[in-house]
């Protein structure tokens, strides 16, 4: 069943449950988040504006009871929206000089995190509950395209992926902890567990942390 999701192609997509329901969260080219019911296809209340240019990425966390959605663009801000009011939750945030394109939340403990990259070379980690900045910005080489976060082997670490390598930081302190040379872009990933999957332009690549790495 297609969507109609606006004009303009489709950058992000995330998924989250509100009110008991599984619901779809878009953004994209048109600088407009929009939800969507996943049963019955049915958009749930208006677009949320606010974006000055195109959402390159959305990610959903609950935020002090709320199921939020936080998006990132063409503007570099950060923008955090509670899901069922519609509303934002807080000033806009400045994240990245230039386009933010990549972008990831967690719950590590009991906090929520978000994760963002951008084609000024930085990644960088903000606490939901308050959207301040965890750690100082993390540097890659060029411009970030993917970003993850979770926990591996008991430990919060952040990854990001730039045209040369997968990197892996420490998520509360930015100490750098391993970096993995690829063949090209790696455009999207995910992690799960100890397992980190990554999109490679034309093939999918997964990589296992083993008892003897560290990360």
């Amino acid at each position: 069943m297609p969507l109609d999701a606006g004009t303009g192609p489709v950058h992000a997509l995330a998924s989250a449950v509100l009110d008991a329901r599984p619901v779809l969260v878009s953004g994209g080219a048109d600088g407009l988040i929009r939800c969507w019911d996943a049963e019955s296809g049915l958009l749930r209340g208006l677009p949320l504006a606010g974006h000055g240019g195109g959402v390159n990425a959305v990610a959903c966390a609950e935020v002090n009871g709320r199921t939020t959605v936080a998006s990132c663009g063409d503007d570099g801000t950060l923008r955090l929206w509670d899901l069922e009011t519609g509303l934002p939750l807080h000033a806009p945030i400045q994240a990245h000089d230039g386009w933010a394109t990549a972008l990831a939340c967690a719950v590590v403990g009991c906090d929520a995190y978000a994760v963002t990259g951008g084609q000024d070379g930085t990644v960088r980690v903000w606490a939901l509950a308050d959207s301040s900045p965890v750690a100082a910005p993390l540097a890659v080489t060029v411009g970030v395209n993917a970003v993850a976060c979770g926990t591996v082997g008991g430990s919060a670490v952040v990854v990001a992926a730039d045209d040369c390598a997968v990197r892996v930081w420490d998520l509360f302190s930015g100490g750098p902890l391993e970096s993995v040379g690829v063949p090209g872009t790696v455009p999207a990933m995910l992690l799960t567990g100890d397992q980190l999957v990554l999109g490679c332009e034309w093939e999918v690549v997964v990589l296992r942390r083993s008892s003897e790495a560290g990360t």
